[in-house]
């Protein structure tokens, strides 16, 4: 499953995205952003944060351990859609 995620400037934090999938993968892309993290939670309140210092290489996440999923950042010079596969 496809889906773009919008980073907004003034946000500092997407909305949460469920699934039910085993694999994360980030699409390359050029940005601006500082601080982005892609943070994952289960039910339970367990999570992790992954920091992406690199946005420009793919990153492939195995996510079969939570339920949804956001990114947080300190700051975006514009708005941008991060592209992410689900499977």
């Amino acid at each position: 499953m496809k889906m773009e995620i919008k980073i907004i400037p003034n946000a500092k934090k997407t909305e949460d995205k469920f699934f039910n999938n085993e694999w994360l993968t980030i699409k390359p892309f050029q940005s601006n952003i500082v601080g982005l993290s892609l943070c994952l939670q289960n039910a339970n309140g367990l999570g992790k944060k992954i920091p992406i210092s690199d946005t420009t290489i793919p990153i492939q996440e195995n996510i079969s351990d939570y339920g949804y999923f956001w990114f947080e950042y300190l700051s975006a010079d514009k708005e941008y859609q991060i592209s992410v596969d689900l499977n």
